[in-house]
This record gives C-alpha cells, sequence and structure tokens, in this order.
C-alpha cells in the first residue's frame, strides 16, 4: 500500500527548457477549483485527496502531477492517515524535479483548499524563496513541520554522502 501514496506522472513537453526560468509561483485552491481549472502552461500540480476518497479529476495537460492521499489532521487518530515521512519526501522530490526542469509554477489542492494545500504550498515557498501570504495562518502546521524535517534529514543524508 506504501507505494501508492504518491503517484507521478509527467506529460510530454516539447518546449526548450533553458528557454524557461526555474519555478516562480505557487498557489493553493479547492479540490472543485482545480478540478474546473483549464491546464496552466508551464504549471504542475499537487493533488491532495482524503485517504478514503477518489483521486480528483483533473484535467489533462498538466506539466507534472503527483497525486497524495491523506486527511486534514494534525495527530494520528484512527480511521485517518496522517501526512508522512514518505510522502513528505514525494513532494519534495516533485518540487525539486519541477525546480530542476524550470516549471513555472506549482498548484496545490485539496478538499477545501485551505488547510493541508495551503502547508504544502508555504512550505515550497518558504523552501524556494517564492511569495506568500505570511498572515495566512490556518494550514495544518502537521504537515508542514513534517516537510520542514524532511527536507533538513535530506540535506543532512548528502551531507555525509
Amino acid at each position: 500500500m506504501e507505494s501508492n501514496l504518491c503517484n507521478i506522472c509527467t506529460t510530454s513537453n516539447f518546449r526548450k527548457v533553458e528557454e524557461k526560468m526555474p519555478l516562480q509561483a505557487v498557489s493553493f485552491c479547492s479540490q472543485k477549483a482545480a478540478q474546473d481549472c483549464q491546464p496552466l502552461s508551464g504549471w504542475a500540480m499537487i493533488s491532495i485527496t482524503n485517504s478514503g476518497d477518489a483521486q480528483a479529476n483533473l484535467k489533462d495537460g498538466w506539466e507534472r502531477v503527483l497525486r497524495l492521499k491523506f486527511d486534514d489532521v494534525d495527530a494520528a487518530e484512527e480511521p485517518f492517515a496522517l501526512f508522512s515521512e514518505q510522502q513528505a519526501r514525494c513532494v519534495i522530490q516533485f518540487a525539486h524535479q519541477c525546480h530542476k526542469e524550470k516549471i513555472e509554477g506549482i498548484l496545490v489542492h485539496c478538499t477545501a483548499g485551505v488547510s493541508r494545500s495551503a502547508a504544502v504550498a508555504k512550505w515550497i515557498a518558504d523552501c524556494y524563496q517564492l511569495p506568500f501570504n505570511e498572515k495566512y495562518m490556518l494550514y495544518n502546521k502537521h504537515v508542514h513541520k513534517v516537510l520542514r524535517n524532511e527536507y533538513i534529514a535530506i540535506e543532512n543524508e548528502t551531507d555525509h554522502i
């Protein structure tokens, strides 16, 4: 089951990567808004759904898509799925690949577009020095903390190699 936690899909894109700038923007929204959204040229999507729900029905055409399933909780509580270190590593790797491939922006969605998606978007903004409304405090603190801690752990691992 662990292998189904993150699923990265890449679509073909024939634009010259050298002509594009690295990651420039991150935003977050609700699942409904993401499903209604026409794919943005040069943008990737992180799709977050509840553990028991079907995946979001996104339109084809995003540069890359990362799909995650976890619930909007900040502590282990049955029957909910807590955001894990493995999922954090998927997000970190995905954001790094987007930056490396010079994808322009990442749109993150969750059910309501308030907590989980905001936490991921805030971490990406912090990591890549992108704008984020610092007064926005409704993001899921657990998700943000796990992302921050895993990023530090990865940096420490690479320092020792």
